[in-house]
């Protein structure tokens, strides 16, 4: 699909982005709300996940309109002002740390959207449902030497996490897509078991090497006691649900998360070969 650089609709224009990973659609903003735009089935699908999470709850974007537009569809919702992964950024680069008193809205903000998520379980969804949105058969082909191990690994995450319910679930749940009101970016929305999104918080900045020589590397990092912070207050949130403490299950959510983050790399190499060995030394420590 083609998108021009501006686009206006309804007498609001909207400044390009970028483009969402499936490459059909398109992110553009003006001052005051983000469009999102392309393949009629991929915005639909976008649509119904957002209003389910804001039916549910969950600290989303408010949601001002959609429609079609030439041969694709759109929806336009307000903005949540900056991110926490550009703010913890810029105190990284200014301070040499992200600021306690940040990192403590942050986590506020993560509270509300796990305790959100709590309240969509039971969402009746399959484990091989689950493995499609980890893009399951994507590693399997890229890394067919490793097919073998990584299916028995994921046979036993099968049942280490069978203790978590599926919830409705962000799916690139980082702090680039937390705001201070909320979450954004529900491009990855799909089902999955409790404590997946949280733990892609804990877990995230180990697959961003700390060298400028890749083309992602970390541009922040969590202080000890900021770690055990967000987990402590995530595990109050599900105990508090009758769920099991996310930190007990770390190297479970660990391994999957890897396989997202490891696929679909080809056009970033250098960071691809350090995601698949990480991947194969999890592998190698978890069988």
């Amino acid at each position: 699909m083609n998108f021009d650089k501006v686009i206006t609709i309804n007498g609001n224009k909207f400044n390009f982005v970028d483009l969402q990973r499936s490459l059909d659609s398109a992110i553009y903003k003006n001052e005051s709300a983000y469009l999102r735009i392309g393949d009629p089935s991929k915005i639909k699908k976008d649509i119904d996940f957002h209003k389910r999470m804001a039916a549910q709850g969950f600290p989303v974007a408010k949601f001002i309109d959609e429609g079609p537009y030439e041969d694709k569809y759109f929806f336009i919702e307000e903005s949540l002002g900056q991110n926490f992964g550009e703010l913890f950024t810029k105190e990284t680069e200014q301070f040499g740390k992200i600021k306690n008193e940040t990192f403590s809205s942050f986590v506020k903000v993560c509270e509300e959207f796990a305790l959100a998520q709590t309240k969509s379980a039971p969402c009746q969804v399959s484990w091989a449902e689950f493995e499609k949105g980890l893009h399951v058969e994507y590693i399997l082909s890229e890394l067919p030497l490793e097919s073998d191990r990584i299916i028995s690994a994921l046979n036993i995450v099968e049942k280490r996490l069978s203790v978590f319910p599926f919830v409705i679930t962000h799916g690139d749940f980082t702090p680039f897509n937390v705001c201070q009101n909320g979450t954004i970016d529900l491009e990855d929305s799909f089902i999955g078991p409790a404590g997946f999104d949280p733990a892609t918080i804990a877990v995230h900045l180990d697959w961003f090497p700390e060298s400028k020589e890749y083309e992602y590397f970390q541009k922040y990092s969590f202080s000890e006691s900021q770690n055990f912070e967000f987990i402590g207050a995530i595990d109050d949130v599900y105990v508090s649900c009758g769920f099991p403490k996310l930190s007990g299950y770390i190297p479970e959510f660990n391994l999957i998360r890897g396989i997202w983050f490891s696929v679909r790399m080809h056009n970033t190499p250098k960071i691809q070969a350090f995601r698949y060995n990480l991947l194969k030394n999890l592998l190698n420590k978890y069988l």
